[in-house]
């Protein structure tokens, strides 16, 4: 009996009452910089320009299709990137609107959407460019979620949303992995508005799929592993889940009802014994409370479910995720809106109440906009992101790293060394800071500091290039021209397509008199890139000295 143009003509006003707030908060993000994993992932990737880019990362395809497509059409200009992440966190917005209305009421669903628009725990996912597939993801799940919902019409009728729904539900895996919840959340919607012994079959293709991506994903976990221990890698250890998800819920909870404290790098998670007891009676009183719900009252069970079910795939104790991060709850969060909207739209049907609550309701919404300009504007550059996480993440060797490097540019030496050691003694085997102190020691003619610094390094991590290039240069000052052809080899076997490389070796081959070997480099390097002059000026020099000697 649904009909579009109807529901459109009774909600339009509601519809742009949340659409205004969305766009003139965000709008506040459109001239911040490239941050973050935004610097390797898309400015200083190699492939952006090509087919590869979205090709080799099969199935996740849909963030660098968009970003390949973004960068054919605009260039590296990071407004259009973060304007894909506006679109889809506003499309999330008027989706969870529609739901929320058909499954209670219009002003639950607003104060629910509102709260999703304004509310400062979604800016690492809307305003961060690379925390973008997390409102991409939510935006094809949801999708999926309405459609079946549809589906539940008569046959004729209902089979095209069906289809719709395992077809968007398809795409929201092929944007993130943590899409494979969604036959999760089906089932307990099942169980708290339908009957499963109706829709069981209905539910197969989609655990069908998710199954498959859970095996995808599981081979990949390695590859993922590798990543974390090499360069910049945050390191690996796997969870205590008994520590991990009381820590976790209770903190998206707390950022959720109370957002300070918001960062990057979520560290400062050591606990007395006493708090942990307290975090896990939480945990154990919302999951006595699902109990509850789903004898006595069918949205509490189901959306507190919603919750916990969209957080299962970053509560594993594999450790290749991060205990807590503000773009894990993007989605989870919409289950806590709703829970508050409920309760607020039952405190409003009070007509005492209902002056008062208006008022509370209206500076919320400002405190919370307010909230979410200044954690935008944490965003704006490298340098402002990382300063603002050193205040809320002290013990985050990640962010000391980054400060360090921060400091080096602004020639502020000995901060560097001592942010880079802090990161060290933090980290113990954080190859990439052992990295940033050698170059700071190299530049600062400390060869033998350096030398220290860049073996520790390709120590915990052999496969750092950059290092045993520089760990090459830093023994060839010193002398040891033996060990510094090792470590100029090495780098070129990481790299063997890396022009530089090979030129660098051709300047070390020069330089120690053995012109027959620099001119092979040469050759090489002109052959990775025939238009690299320098490369060309030297090989033409050395061989005017062949044929002249």
């Amino acid at each position: 009996t649904f009909n579009l143009k109807s529901w459109l003509k009774d909600n339009w006003l509601i519809l742009i009452f949340l659409i205004l707030p969305t766009l003139t908060i965000y709008a506040t993000s459109l001239n911040n910089d490239f941050v973050s994993d935004d610097l390797y992932a898309i400015v200083n990737h190699p492939d952006l320009d090509q087919p590869q880019y979205f090709t080799s990362s099969f199935p996740i395809v849909w963030q660098p299709l968009f970003y390949f497509l973004i960068n054919k059409f605009f260039g590296l200009q990071p407004m259009f990137f973060r304007s894909l992440n506006i679109t889809l966190h506003l499309g999330n917005v008027l989706l969870s609107y529609f739901l929320i209305s058909l499954l209670i009421n219009s002003r639950t669903a607003a104060i629910a959407s509102i709260l999703l628009a304004i509310h400062p725990i979604a800016v690492e996912s809307v305003a961060w460019i690379s925390g973008g597939g997390y409102p991409q993801y939510t935006f094809f799940l949801l999708l999926a979620l309405i459609a079946y919902l549809f589906s539940s019409q008569k046959k004729a009728k209902g089979k095209p949303y069906y289809l719709l729904s395992l077809l968007t539900f398809l795409m929201a895996l092929t944007t993130s992995e943590k899409a494979a919840v969604l036959p999760i959340i089906l089932l307990f919607f099942q169980l708290g508005f339908g009957k499963i012994s109706k829709a069981y079959k209905k539910l197969i293709p989609y655990f069908s799929l998710s199954a498959l991506w859970v095996m995808i994903y599981a081979i990949r976990i390695p590859e993922r592993v590798k990543d974390l221990v090499g360069p910049g890698g945050s390191g690996y250890k796997l969870f205590n889940p008994l520590k991990q998800i009381p820590i976790a819920i209770f903190d998206y909870l707390r950022l959720i009802i109370y957002p300070q404290g918001l960062t990057h790098y979520h560290t400062e998670l050591l606990h007395t014994y006493p708090e942990m007891v307290i975090r896990g009676a939480v945990i154990l009183l919302l999951l006595i409370v699902i109990v509850w719900g789903f004898f006595k009252n069918r949205h509490l069970f189901f959306w507190l479910s919603f919750f916990f079910i969209s957080l299962l795939p970053t509560l594993t104790p594999l450790g290749v995720s991060w205990v807590v991060a503000e773009r894990y709850v993007y989605l989870g969060a919409i289950g806590i809106f709703v829970l508050i909207a409920i309760f607020l739209d039952k405190l409003m049907k009070q007509k005492r109440v209902r002056p008062w609550l208006n008022i509370f309701l209206a500076l919320g919404v400002v405190a919370l906009s307010i909230t979410t300009v200044l954690r935008i504007s944490d965003w704006k550059t490298q340098d402002s992101l990382v300063l603002s996480a050193a205040k809320t993440s002290p013990s985050s060797a990640q962010n000391h790293n980054n400060l360090g490097k921060i400091y080096k540019e602004r020639d502020q030496v000995q901060k560097a060394i001592a942010e880079f050691k802090i990161a060290i003694t933090l980290q113990p085997g954080f190859s990439h800071a052992y990295h940033n102190l050698g170059t700071v020691y190299q530049e600062l003619n400390q060869i033998d500091l350096a030398i220290e610094n860049f073996k520790a390094a390709v120590t915990y991590n052999p496969d750092l290039w950059q290092t045993h290039q520089n760990l090459a240069i830093s023994y060839h000052q010193a002398g040891k021209v033996d060990l510094a052809e090792i470590h100029f080899k090495e780098s070129v076997s990481l790299k063997p397509q890396n022009p530089d490389l090979h030129f660098n070796l051709a300047i070390f081959y020069s330089k120690t008199n053995r012109s027959k070997k620099a001119r092979e480099e040469l050759k090489t390097t002109l052959e990775l890139k025939p238009d690299y002059l320098e490369a060309q000026r030297l090989l033409e020099s050395l061989e005017r000295q062949s044929q002249g000697g």
